[in-house]
């Protein structure tokens, strides 16, 4: 049984349900018998791989692996709606943009966060729990253990959760913005700025750099050095 955002995912240009006019003048491109080079660009959930992966079925026929479908948000629901009427499925409105917002606008999480729900419970409910992936979860008890104690000791313990991100092939960009934003919510108004700017100085590194592991472990290092300091001054300052 495959899940539904392999299931469903388009695998030609004539199936795609949007960028279509682009679809229409690639399969152009492609039937002329002198293809370009392309450079394709754009942000996650623009589509770019499924678009990829449908020109190249074009000349080379069904045998292409198929790869992963991202999608723009403002059709996830429309998207979510079909695959779970070809399923026998009810999926409320409220429930299909609830996890559109939640997916940020990323079509195959949308459709795993939406499969994972009727796992859980069907009929669907409007306002039912959405399920948060595990690395997700661990992501966060990650962040929340960096914030909760500042020594090498935690340090060492923190690096082995994050190569556990690494070597789970979690992008180590998506990495980095989850601890960015969880760790924000405890800092005040200076601290953040001052996070944010070092956490972009890492992030910049890190895509120079050929070890992520590295510069994660450096932005958390930091990160504590700031964090620990930040609480020293508050309780120096409480002082009568």
């Amino acid at each position: 049984m495959s899940l539904w955002v392999d299931k469903y995912r388009p695998c030609s240009l004539a199936r795609l349900d949007y960028h279509k006019e682009q679809a229409v003048q690639l399969r152009n491109l492609v039937q002329c018998g002198d293809f370009p080079h392309l450079l394709v660009y754009g942000p996650s959930g623009a589509g770019k791989k499924t678009g990829i992966m449908c020109i190249l079925q074009e000349p080379y026929g069904i045998g292409v692996k198929k790869l992963r479908t991202e999608h723009q948000a403002i059709t996830i629901c429309s998207a979510l709606s079909t695959v779970c009427k070809k399923e026998g499925l009810a999926l409320p409105s409220k429930l299909a943009h609830r996890l559109a917002e939640k997916s940020c606008r990323n079509l195959r999480k949308a459709l795993l966060m939406c499969e994972a729900c009727r796992v859980h419970q069907y009929p669907f409910t409007e306002d039912q729990e959405i399920p948060e992936t595990d690395w997700e979860v661990y992501l966060r008890e990650t962040a929340n253990a960096i914030v909760s104690q500042q020594t090498p000791q935690r340090l060492l313990e923190d690096r082995e959760r994050l190569y556990e991100f690494v070597t789970h092939c979690i992008p180590p960009e998506i990495i980095m913005k989850g601890l960015l934003s969880e760790v924000l919510q405890n800092c005040d108004g200076q601290l953040k700025g001052e996070v944010a700017q070092m956490a972009a100085y890492y992030e910049h590194q890190l895509q120079l750099g050929s070890k992520a592991i590295y510069y994660l472990e450096a932005f958390a290092a930091k990160f504590m050095v700031l964090y620990k300091k930040f609480m020293e001054d508050g309780l120096e300052g409480m002082v009568f």
